[in-house]
């Protein structure tokens, strides 16, 4: 099968990340290093995946995206 590539941006992010590259069914989770999940709200701009991250303390996430055949996983830092 083929290999999605992933871009996740800005890292350190301040009030939104953007996933590019998605182009199936996904889903996409948050978690803090301190294990809870986040509430997320994701928009499609411009062909790309935006997550809100402005109500998300400053830390450090997990960004889990799972794709129908593949799973994808990064840290990035919220920063305010």
């Amino acid at each position: 099968f083929p290999v999605t590539i992933l871009r996740v941006y800005p890292n350190p992010s301040t009030d939104f990340l953007v996933l590019e590259g998605i182009n199936e069914a996904s889903t996409i989770r948050v978690f803090s290093f301190s294990g809870k999940e986040m509430n997320i709200e994701v928009t499609l701009r411009d062909a790309k995946l935006t997550i809100d991250t402005r109500a998300f303390p400053s830390g450090s996430y997990l960004l889990n995206v799972q794709l129908e055949k593949q799973q994808y996983s990064t840290t990035f830092v919220k920063c305010d």
